[in-house]
């Protein structure tokens, strides 16, 4: 097996796990949200995945998990983020696709899916490593793990009545793909757009 592939199944593992967090994270959130985790829907360009998607009577939860270490830097307007990560044989950075735009993505095909405007969404990205440094980070929407609940649980005003809540579920469940072919096929085609990079 290659470095390149070695490192690529070590993410995966990586990305797994944070993933897991979050959901764990979420499931505690009570019977007024509906949890959807590691959805995948169909685009005009292919398909595309979302971490996890929470809808409640108080809006719609977008979030985008990241298991990144060390210090990140970027803003809600670039189109790459950094990590960096000191070592001991110097600074080491790492570019990686801006996860907010790769939110604004998935909100984009969620507002056409549920024929909703975004003032019933909220876009989160959850950073869920210990050691993350998010200090220079300029915006708003990325946040640590610890923070998640307490932002989700912040929003008491309700937007959605139960029978509205209920239609969305049964849509997000309809246009769910869970089939390994369009996984295997979404994978190849977020690394066409990032130079084989996740």
């Amino acid at each position: 097996m290659s470095t390149g592939k070695k490192t690529d199944r070590a993410l995966k593992i990586q990305g797994n796990r944070a993933e897991k967090g979050v959901a764990d994270i979420l499931c505690s959130l009570g019977y007024d949200y509906h949890i959807f985790n590691n959805v995948m829907l169909k685009t005009g360009k292919g398909t595309t995945q979302i971490d996890h998607v929470v809808i409640s009577k108080y809006g719609i939860f977008v979030i985008e998990t990241k298991s990144h270490k060390g210090t990140i830097f970027g803003d809600c307007n670039s189109k790459m983020w950094t990590q960096v990560l000191f070592t001991k044989t110097g600074q080491k950075n790492y570019p990686f696709y801006s996860p907010y735009l790769q939110n604004y993505g998935h909100l984009r095909n969620l507002y056409k899916l549920f024929n909703l405007n975004y003032m019933y969404f909220l876009g989160i990205i959850c950073f869920t490593s210990d050691s993350v440094d998010l200090s220079r980070v300029q915006c708003q929407n990325a946040i640590r793990a610890e923070s998640l609940r307490f932002i989700i649980t912040s929003h008491t005003q309700v937007l959605l009545t139960d029978t509205q809540v209920s239609e969305l579920c049964s849509i997000l469940k309809t246009g769910n793909i869970q089939s390994k072919y369009y996984d295997k096929k979404h994978v190849n085609y977020v690394k066409s757009l990032q130079g084989g990079k996740r």
